[in-house]
């Protein structure tokens, strides 16, 4: 499968399948969300769940988004994300780190600390946060 651009504001590639390449990740509707996930060490690894529901003020939510993604991309531990969002505005993002330290450390983060507080000024009715440590990791991918 060829690397493709995945949020061509932030300057992340990555290997996926089909989707609408040219808007951020988090501005994909469902039915046309990546098909591949984002490719991972061997655990152990965190995890950070984020589930949300969004407003309708969608202005600056994609540009917001992509600057996030780019920034999460630059701190140390990162090793991925996988995103969707349905047309309903329900919406789940796994990002994937290292270690718990990093965690914590991208969510003291300035600029990410902003935009987390936008978010909930603007961008959500709701959302929770879920943070796990996998032990266990396994797949599946039908030969072509």
């Amino acid at each position: 499968m060829p690397t493709q651009l995945i949020c061509p504001e932030a300057g992340l590639w990555t290997r996926r399948g089909q989707g609408i390449v040219g808007l951020p990740l988090s501005a994909r509707p469902l039915e046309h969300s990546v098909s591949e996930p984002a490719p991972l060490p061997e655990p152990p690894y965190h995890v950070v769940v984020f589930t949300s529901l969004r407003t309708s003020d969608a202005d600056g939510y994609g540009e917001q988004s992509a600057r996030m993604l780019k920034l999460a991309a630059e701190q140390p531990g990162f090793l991925g994300v996988d995103s969707a969002r349905a047309a309903d505005g329900l919406g789940i993002t796994v990002s994937y780190w290292r270690d718990e330290a990093s965690i914590v450390a991208w969510r003291k983060q300035a600029d990410h600390r902003i935009a987390r507080a936008d978010g909930r000024a603007r961008w959500y009715e709701s959302f929770t946060v879920h943070v796990g440590k996998v032990e266990r990791a396994y797949g599946f991918t039908r030969p072509e």
